[in-house]
Parts: structure tokens; sequence; C-alpha cells
């Protein structure tokens, strides 16, 4: 019965989507596909048989416990997405990639709040704009897969959440996660899960990951991004981090560059392989006030950890002011390139740490210790018969 519901609401999916795409495909459990024209199509469940029919079409007769997913197709036949309902009482899509495609699933609370578009893996969603607490409320977004070839762009003017999932996210054409919406967007790493967005090359667009709106970065989980374009990660409005993993291993840009300012709370943030600025905070607009913290850089918790190597910036530069009560800032710069620091230096073996004046200052048990419990200043690290300049601000 349960299998029964689910495949009466791609029912009514697919008369919705059925003039958009030439074809609507049917795999079996042993990984067999039946296609038949969209046009017209109506669907009916008889004594466990799938019963597909559109007046030109052979009619096709499927038993339902051979049926392992519906979806539509390009004239060619390559899978575009897979369209489902669900019954979960939250609005929530759910999308999974698999190399150039992507399955994509609406519970019944957002399918009337949510349009889907697709061009393979680049898979595009406006939330509309009816979307509200008296309505389907904020819906959850949640994101997993891998696609080499594909994008997450998101339209709205709402508020929403997107979780990562273990997520890896290749776009040869632009922005990975593009999230063309003003209001707070809370991006959620779930715990143990990592995750990876890779921009192209050569492109207008303003970073591997972007948000029109405030960007709050939460979970437990980590999300590395590399830059190709410009920045790894653009925010217009503010930026937050609590708790999550965030790394940024190159950047043709700024590692990070936000708008309005920057909060962190707790985490760990990891930026290097960047041209310019490390971390730029700007003005929000000439008439932003004080209050909102405009241009400010403000750490209550957390390590962020700068590597330098390369960079033709700062390692923070903001238009406002430095505000930190709490946390780890290190902006480390090696003699070498920043492999002198990332890989000359291991991170979970002892270290000696001398001033400039060659005066020993203490044996760390690890290079990682060291790097916290230090003050700002110039140091000589020196592991076995490995030794590099650290700045340490």
């Amino acid at each position: 019965m349960k299998r029964q519901l689910l495949l009466l609401f791609l029912v009514s999916v697919s008369v919705f989507m059925r003039a958009e795409y030439d074809y609507f495909s049917f795999k079996s459990t042993n990984g067999q596909v039946t296609t038949i024209a969209s046009d017209n199509l109506e669907m009916n469940i008889s004594a466990g048989q799938l019963i597909a029919k559109n007046g030109v079409d052979a009619d096709l007769t499927l038993p339902l416990t051979d049926l392992s997913s519906m979806y539509f197709s390009t004239e060619s036949g390559e899978q575009i997405q897979v369209i489902e309902e669900t019954t979960a009482d939250t609005a929530q899509v759910t999308i999974e990639w698999s190399g150039n495609t992507a399955s994509v699933s609406i519970s019944a609370k957002a399918k009337n709040y949510v349009t889907v578009s697709a061009n393979g893996g680049n898979i595009t969603l406006v939330q509309a704009s009816t979307v509200s607490e008296q309505t389907c409320g904020e819906i959850i977004y949640n994101l997993s897969g891998s696609s080499d070839n594909g994008s997450f762009s998101l339209e709205g003017s709402y508020k929403a959440t997107i979780n990562l999932r273990g997520l890896t996210l290749t776009n040869p054409s632009g922005p990975a996660i593009n999230i063309q919406n003003g209001k707070r967007i809370e991006m959620s790493i779930k715990s143990g899960s990592v995750n990876t967005l890779t921009d192209g090359a050569g492109g207008s667009w303003k970073g591997t990951l972007v948000c029109k709106g405030h960007l709050e970065m939460k979970g437990k989980g980590q999300l590395n991004v590399y830059g190709n374009t410009a920045h790894a990660i653009w925010a217009k409005e503010y930026y937050e981090q609590k708790n999550c993993t965030i790394n940024v291993f190159s950047a043709l840009k700024d590692g990070l560059n936000c708008n309005q300012y920057f909060l962190m709370e707790s985490g760990e943030l990891n930026i290097k392989g960047f041209a310019d600025d490390g971390i730029q905070v700007a003005i929000k607009d000439s008439t932003s006030t004080d209050s909102e913290d405009t241009g400010n850089f403000v750490q209550t918790g957390g390590t962020i950890n700068i590597y330098m190597s390369g960079a033709t910036g700062q390692g923070v530069k903001y238009e406002g002011s430095m505000k930190r009560t709490g946390g780890t800032l290190n902006i480390i710069e090696g003699e070498n390139d920043e492999n002198a620091v990332e890989n000359i230096f291991e991170n979970d073996m002892p270290v000696i740490v001398y001033s400039l004046l060659g005066t020993k200052i203490n044996n760390f048990t690890s290079f990682n210790s060291a790097i916290i419990n230090l003050q700002q200043g110039i140091y000589i690290f020196r592991q076995g018969d490995k030794s590099g300049k650290i700045i340490i601000k």
C-alpha cells in the first residue's frame, strides 16, 4: 500500500511536468529501462500492476514489485531527474546527484511552492513568493551525492535551510552552489559528512559558493571549497560560522568575501591558496549603521588558520573594526611556499620553537599545539631536521 501511494503521487507530478520533457521512463530492479512518450500520459494501478498509456504508443503494464524508479527523460533517453513526492510533515526537497543526473524528491507540503528545472546535473529551484509561515513554512533542502558536471541554484524571497549530507559538486561553467535569495540562509553541514564544492575557471561569477543573502554556516561536518574564478565563498550579507569545519583550498581572489560583518563563534576555518585576501569584510552600504556591525570582523570562539603563501593581500581585511573576545586567529607565513607549513611540518609531531634571536621558547608536543598556544609574533619552528619561520597574528 505504501508503494502504491508513492506511485499515485508520481502520477500527479507526471501530468504537471510532462510538457517539459519528451519521455517518461521506468526502470526495473534488474536495470532494464522502458520508455513511453510523456504527452497525454496517464498512469493507473490495478491488481499490483502499473498501467501507463498515452493513446499513441503501446500501453505499458509493469508489475509494481519489479519497479525500481521512474523518471523524466530527454528524446535521447538521457535521464534528467527523478521526481517523487513524499508524505513528510515538513516542507522538504531532497536532491541526490549521480554523475550527470540528479534525483529530486519533493514533500507533499512543499510541492505547490517549488518549481524545479534541470539541465543534466544542473538543478534550479524557484521558491514561490507565497512561501511563509502561514503557508508551507521554511523549506529545507537536502543535498547529497556526487557530480563533476552539476550545480544547485536556488531563487526565492523567504528564508531557507540547506543541509549538506555528503555532497561533491563540480560546476565547470559556474558556481557549484548559487543562492539568489536575499534572506537568511542556514547551511547545515551534517555531522560526519565531508562535502566538496568546485567551480570552473575563467568565468564572471563571484565565487564557488555564492549567497545573495545572510549566510549562516552550522553543523559538525566538513566543507571543502576550491575557487577557480574569483572568491571561494562570497556572501552579499553577513557570514556566520558555528561548529563546522570549512577548508578553503584555493581562490583566485579572496578566500572568503562578505559584506555587513563576519562572525566566527566556534568550529574551524582554514584558508589557503588564495591570491588576494584571506578574509575580506566590506561595509554593506553607505547607509548601514554601527548597530549592524557593518564592515566588522568579529570572533568570539573557534580557530581560524590563514596561510599567506602566494597571497598579495592581507590575512584579514575589514572596513570597520576587529572585535575579538575569544578563539584563535593564526595568520601563518612560511619561508618558502605553502607546503613549508603544511607538508614540511607534521601536525601531530613534537616541535621546538625559538625566537628570531635563536632563544629557545618552548618544546611543544605537536605542531598544532604550538600554533594554538603561542602569542602573536614571529617564530622559528624546528621539527627534526626541518625548520621554518611562522608569523602568528
